[in-house]
């Protein structure tokens, strides 16, 4: 990781909190609510959302094919599919929720608990992590393609 992404992540590490008043217990209860991600060269993160579902991201440098590009306009392979891309100092952020239908997140169970269906998903942070670390590989896997 380069100093300014690395300057960047540890701000967000030592900032990042997310209100959880109101939300019922759950495994939510002893997750990070952010965390750095480095998977075959690449840096990743997990950051909860203010609805408590977690985000997963991996920023990508300059020369990367995929920086620069709108998250409908990559092919990648994450939960739900690519939902946010955003500059970060020299680097390009794609990322994936996890609130999509079929996904459970604390604040929806604590406001609308009727609608949380028995076969509905919390995407933990386990999970997230891994989804994190298969989009840093498919980072990488699209580097090493190049000729």
């Amino acid at each position: 990781m380069t100093t300014d992404l690395t300057r960047y992540v540890t701000e967000l590490t030592n900032s990042w909190q997310v209100e959880r008043s109101g939300w019922p217990s759950g495994p939510w209860d002893t997750e990070p609510d952010f965390a750095v991600i480095e998977h075959a060269g690449f840096t990743g993160f997990v950051k909860r959302a203010w609805t408590g579902g977690l985000c997963g991201y991996v920023a990508l440098p300059p020369n990367h094919p995929w920086h620069g590009k709108d998250y409908s306009d990559v092919s990648a392979d994450c939960h739900g599919q690519l939902t946010f891309a955003e500059r970060m100092g020299p680097y390009w952020c794609l990322g994936f929720d996890c609130g999509h239908a079929g996904d459970v997140t604390p604040m929806m169970v604590a406001l609308m608990p009727g609608m949380c269906r028995a076969d509905w998903v919390y995407r933990d942070f386990a999970y997230v992590r891994e989804q994190v670390k298969g989009l840093c590989q498919q980072a990488a896997d699209v580097m090493r393609a190049l000729p």
